[in-house]
């Protein structure tokens, strides 16, 4: 499947349909060369890590545009670590 840059903003919300997704990311290569990240959640704040990558937005939505994929690489792991640090249990 081949999307041009911005037409995927109507398949961004659809993993939200799946009862067991509780945090999704979106990485969109834009003409530029580098990547737009959608954030979305159903529970967990995904704003805070959009912030540490000069993003932003809503605690369930948000995005922010990375560099290359050594920073898509990051922002998978923060992501990971908030959604741990979230769903820990004590």
């Amino acid at each position: 499947m081949s999307l041009e840059y911005g037409d995927e903003d109507a398949l961004v919300p659809l993993p939200g349909n799946l009862t067991t997704v509780k945090v999704w990311l979106f990485f969109i290569e834009t003409p530029q060369g580098q990547y737009r990240v959608h954030f979305r959640s159903k529970a967990i704040n995904v704003n805070a890590v959009a912030k540490a990558f000069n993003g932003g937005g809503h605690p369930l939505a948000s995005g922010a545009f990375v560099p290359d994929l050594v920073t898509v690489g990051q922002v998978i792991e923060q992501m990971q670590a908030q959604v741990l640090a979230a769903t820990a249990v004590d």
